[in-house]
């Protein structure tokens, strides 16, 4: 937030002549008008200063962090959702969500990064699954008036940043780590689900997302297996 202050010192402050009684000050005055009508005010003072002020509010403007696409669901959903059992499925869908969003812009930037083809193999499964776990997401949430993310959200946006730059010669390591641990992760948030949502329709997507999450937790296994075999 930019805040700004003006202030205009009056000719009385600034003069330090003692007055010598109400006379003397409608001669000043006088004085002062007549000096003033010779004086050159340079044009464009304003326009120059209300770009000034434009520009110095732009940069506040775009210095403006953006808020977390998971955090701007969250609380949408808690000021349309009255009912308690519907907060619950409104909880999973967005976790849901970012987690696909995750998987898919980490298998994105394995694919690019990576250098052994199994783990851009897995790379690839990974982007590919998820965005179809998010494209069955996104109807069952609208169907539901649930809002969800549809961006990446800053924890994945983290994720991101870290693993592409701070990793160098480990990223096949720590990726492929990373990738069953996060698969290991989204089973146990969709196993909950499966018993502990109050709607029957996301039960169900639950149900079917955790078979095709499994296999993929599998594939993350083997991927993390090659490598060690390859060191």
């Amino acid at each position: 937030m930019c805040v700004f202050f003006f202030f205009q010192a009056e000719d009385g402050i600034r003069d330090l002549v003692r007055s010598r009684g109400l006379g003397d000050v409608y001669k000043r005055q006088k004085y002062l008008f007549n000096r003033q009508r010779y004086l050159v005010k340079p044009k464009g003072s304003n326009l120059v200063l209300i770009l000034i002020l434009f520009s110095i509010l732009a940069a506040c403007r775009f210095n403006q962090k953006a808020e977390d696409t998971k955090v701007i669901a969250q609380e949408q959903n808690e000021a349309n959702i009255i009912v308690k059992s519907k907060e619950l499925d409104a909880l999973f869908l967005v976790n849901a969500a970012e987690i696909n969003l995750e998987e898919a812009l980490l298998g994105r930037l394995a694919q690019k990064t990576s250098t052994l083809s199994f783990v851009k193999k897995a790379a690839n499964g990974t982007e590919v699954h998820h965005e179809k776990y998010m494209a069955s997401l996104i109807e069952i949430s609208k169907s539901k008036a649930i809002l969800i993310p549809t961006n990446p959200t800053d924890k994945a946006l983290i994720q991101y940043n870290d693993l592409g730059i701070n990793y160098g010669p480990d990223f096949n390591k720590w990726n492929c780590e990373r990738l069953l641990r996060s698969h290991l992760v989204a089973v146990d948030i969709f196993k909950e689900a499966t018993y502990q949502s109050f709607d029957l329709d996301i039960q169900a997507w639950a149900i079917s997302t955790l078979v095709d999450l499994q296999a993929d937790s599998v594939l993350a296994l083997d991927c993390q297996r090659e490598f060690e075999e390859n060191l």
